[in-house]
């Protein structure tokens, strides 16, 4: 991934904790609940990601898994 496009999806995450309504103490003070997200990335061919599936259940999906689920759905492949 590009330096620019790592940029620009950390912008929008951080963007969307930052700006959602649901992040804030509305009844209170309007303070944000979260603060800013650290945001990190990591290759999904890491086999860190097997290791989730063993610790949380084979429910949860690789990133290769997840894409491929999408794709499938929209009639692509990867």
């Amino acid at each position: 991934m590009t330096q620019n496009l790592q940029l620009q999806v950390e912008e929008f995450i951080k963007g969307m904790v930052r700006e959602d309504s649901d992040n804030r103490f509305n009844k209170l003070d309007g303070t944000p609940i979260y603060d800013e997200p650290i945001v990190g990335f990591a290759s999904g061919a890491d086999p860190l990601f097997e290791d989730y599936k063993k610790i949380i259940g084979n429910f949860h999906m690789t990133p290769r898994e997840f894409l491929e689920k999408v794709a499938a759905e929209q009639g692509k492949s990867i």
